[in-house]
């Protein structure tokens, strides 16, 4: 019978799996990312890596702040800035309300 527990009381056994996935570097990574309940983007190539099982391990234990990156695109934006503006400014000038 499956235990009933959150992401913030991961088991041994599940944080077990997280390292013999993914390495014990980026299975820290993961850990520490559910702490601060950050958004984590799954990804990986192509085929049967563990990315869909990793999203439903994490979805069971109640962790849902997952995208899997084949159902999502990252936007890079690291040019710097040219002619900086104020954001205030900028919405301002497109018309639209800053909500945050």
């Amino acid at each position: 019978m499956p235990q009933e527990f959150t992401w913030k009381r991961t088991p041994a056994k599940v944080k077990q799996y997280f390292v013999d996935l993914l390495g014990p570097d980026k299975a820290a990574e993961l850990t520490k990312a559910m702490s601060r309940y950050d958004w984590i983007v799954v990804d990986g190539p192509h085929g049967p890596t563990g990315k869909t099982t990793l999203v439903d391990i994490l979805a069971a234990i109640g962790y849902t702040r997952v995208i899997e990156g084949n159902f999502a695109t990252t936007i890079r934006v690291d040019e710097p800035l040219s002619g900086h503006r104020e954001k205030s400014d900028i919405f301002e000038s497109l018309g639209i309300a800053q909500k945050r």
